[in-house]
């Protein structure tokens, strides 16, 4: 099995056809030549058996062979994350009974004893994430001790895991399959009964807080009643099913639990608003069209707004009640849509002013993608079903796109993946997945589209895509503003970038105060050694993309940087001629960043750009 660094690696050799040399790899994985030579050498051994070889090429550097299909395959599939399992299965187990001892999670797990000493250091820092501790009892061994709440929030992040399918699956030990499969049942059930679609993420989320109402109330592990729970609740009624067919009693303390982050299940489903969504569905009207008088080309489409009242009512819940979503798509999301990003951070001002709620930056990306869906022809020819696990906004974003791209497709539905059985039973031609399907259960011709957020991925789906006129990119660049800077951090590097800017008499700084609010709220850092910081400035002012190139790379907040577009645009510029969306189709290009980053000089961007 490989480890995390080495399958970074491996992963970084696919992003480019060209030889990279070791230095260039050493400075964005922090290995030395010495470490990435036997890594490489670990590594082949591994490809063997499937006809891949990294190629090292004396005085060069590596370059990757063989079928790139196959390395992506094994990529995904490989357990990277094989130390962070072994602390939530640690975990796991010590949350499965009052007290357990060191030993007894050793001899289940077939750990030994130094290997459990070294972890358990690990473990508690994990439990502290979610304000909890471990304590010891003489005789009786080690508890996680802490708050009921943060306790189930942990269960939910070291219990559940994902097929190849992306089905959900139950670790908890006090659960059995059976026992699942009818909680799952059960929800499904209740969801078609009431004629109700939610997001895969919700419906797992859902489907994982009962399971853990079922374990804990196993384990006489009780919540105090959390609030007054009306009659003839839907959510109760759920529950109630499902405790008939387990056969056990769960407590009203429980269904206060659930209500707690689905109450507006209730409020759908009855057909009828609290004041909070009637304020809600007001509230994304008025935005929406202050919006648009700020940014003339942003364009949302009825059925878009509707979602996005839906989606904000649940977003709104879970902030509410601090449940914070971690979002899995959002650097890809920050990279590949950072015009929609910027509506999304004034839509998330908004609701700051008028609901007195900080939105997360993982909740931004979310919203970013409503904003990406904009007013498209439609040409119909081919019937087409999306099957998407990521979301309404999402699954609308790739029927758009592939509206689009492909007027020869007729996107006639979008649904979540535990309505696969439906979709099988309608006409249509072809079906385009987020996920790989079990074969068994699809009767239709399948495209299974991955990182849908890349463009790369539509290549499959019967012609290639005509690039853009990426050329009228170099208008925004002056030779004046390219700089080779030595700066050591963030702070220096976008302060030194800011001086340079405004003495040349490229920004005001109005502009670059903007430009520092905005990384604040979300840091542009996307990856490949790139970062944009930018601001859309809401007036006349000539658009100017300032180039850094730093010596050495620095660590921006999460990502590697080593080449900086300090970025000012006019709203014009940045909605009519997608600015953002033409720059990151050439920089996400390993090979030209390489090549940038090699050159070092203005003549490079002028035969990149």
């Amino acid at each position: 099995m490989l480890t995390k660094k080495q399958c970074e690696l491996l992963q970084l050799l696919t992003q480019t056809k060209e030889v990279m040399s070791s230095e260039q790899i050493s400075s964005r994985l922090d290995l030395s030549t010495k470490t990435i030579q036997r890594y490489v050498e670990l590594i082949n051994q591994y490809l063997e058996k499937y006809d891949v070889e990294i190629i090292s090429m004396r005085g060069y550097g590596f370059v990757l062979q063989g079928n790139m299909k196959v390395v992506e395959e094994l990529i995904t599939n490989l357990s990277s994350d094989d130390y962070d399992r072994r602390i939530k299965d640690i975990t796991r187990y010590l949350l499965s009974k009052e007290y357990i001892t060191i030993e007894e999670i050793g001899e289940i797990l077939s750990y030994s004893t130094s290997t459990l000493n070294k972890l358990i250091p690990e473990v508690k820092k994990y439990l502290a994430l979610y304000n909890l501790s471990l304590i010891s009892k003489p005789y009786y061994g080690v508890s996680v001790a802490g708050d009921e709440l943060n306790i189930r929030d942990l269960m939910i992040d070291c219990s559940f895991i994902k097929n190849n399918y992306d089905q959900l699956c139950c670790l908890i030990e006090n659960i059995s399959e059976e026992e699942f499969q009818t909680i799952r049942d059960a929800t499904i059930d209740f969801l078609y009964t009431h004629k109700i679609i939610i997001a895969d993420d919700d419906v797992s989320d859902l489907m994982m807080r009962i399971t853990l109402i079922i374990s804990r109330c196993k384990q006489n592990c009780l919540l105090d009643s959390l609030e007054y729970v009306e009659e003839e609740n839907l959510i109760q009624q759920l529950l109630q099913d499902i405790a008939v067919r387990i056969n056990i009693l769960i407590p009203l303390s429980e269904v206060c639990y659930l209500s707690m982050y689905y109450d507006i299940i209730n409020s759908i489903l009855n057909d009828s608003q609290s004041l909070l969504q009637e304020d809600i569905s007001e509230f994304v009207v008025e935005s929406l069209n202050k919006m648009q008088r700020i940014y003339s080309k942003l364009i949302i489409q009825d059925s878009v707004r509707e979602s996005l009242i839906l989606h904000l009512n649940l977003m709104m819940n879970r902030l509410n009640h601090k449940h914070y979503s971690k979002n899995g798509l959002l650097q890809d999301i920050k990279a590949n849509y950072i015009l929609e990003m910027n509506y999304a951070i004034t839509f998330g001002k908004l609701i700051e002013e008028r609901f007195h709620i900080k939105v997360p930056e993982d909740e931004l990306g979310y919203l970013a993608l409503y904003f990406a869906l904009s007013d498209h022809k439609q040409k119909k020819v081919k019937r087409v079903i999306i099957l998407c696990n990521y979301g309404i906004a999402t699954s609308q974003l790739i029927r758009e796109q592939i509206k689009e791209r492909f007027p020869q497709l007729e996107v006639v539905g979008i649904y979540p993946l535990y309505y696969l059985e439906v979709v099988m039973n309608q006409d249509i031609d072809l079906i385009i997945s987020t996920v790989a399907l079990d074969e068994t259960k699809v009767t239709k011709p399948l495209i299974v589209i991955k990182q849908f957020l890349d463009e790369d991925t539509f290549s499959h789906i019967k012609q290639v895509i005509d690039d853009p006129e990426d050329t009228m990119l170099f208008q925004y660049f002056d030779k004046r503003a390219f700089f080779r800077l030595n700066t050591k951090n963030k702070q220096d590097t976008l302060c030194e970038m800011s001086k340079r800017m405004v003495s040349l008499g490229f920004f005001h700084q109005a502009t670059i105060d903007k430009i520092m609010e905005r990384e604040k709220i979300s840091s542009t850092d996307i990856g490949n050694l790139i970062a944009i910081p930018h601001a859309i400035i809401e007036n006349d002012q000539k658009s100017v993309i300032g180039i850094g190139i730093l010596e050495k790379t620095i660590t921006w907040d999460k990502e590697k940087v080593q080449i900086v577009f300090l970025t000012g645009l006019n709203a014009n510029d940045a909605e009519k001629n997608n600015v953002f969306r033409h720059l990151y189709r050439i920089i996400k290009d390993v090979s030209n960043v390489n090549y940038l980053i090699a050159n070092k000089s203005f003549e490079s961007f002028k035969k990149i750009f």
